[in-house]
């Protein structure tokens, strides 16, 4: 299975028809459904990771304020 990282190469390649550095990489077929499992399963690793965060600080007593609008950055 690929790597997000690598596969955001594959992906910028092809559609940027980059001919000069798809010579230089070797690349891997996907299907789209590949790609967005691969979102889909980095998406929830965030989220997980945001959890765990936030009921770490909560019980040191913290308390986290998000913003909404950045959330939709990362």
């Amino acid at each position: 299975m690929l790597s997000v990282s690598r596969l955001s190469v594959c992906v910028c390649v092809y559609l940027c028809k980059d001919t000069e550095n798809e010579e230089k990489l070797a690349l891997t077929r996907v299907s789209i459904d590949e790609i967005l499992d691969l979102q889909r399963e980095e998406q929830l690793q965030r989220q997980h990771n945001e959890e765990l965060k936030k009921k770490a600080m909560q019980e040191r007593g913290l308390v986290i304020h998000s913003d909404p609008i950045q959330d939709d950055f990362f």
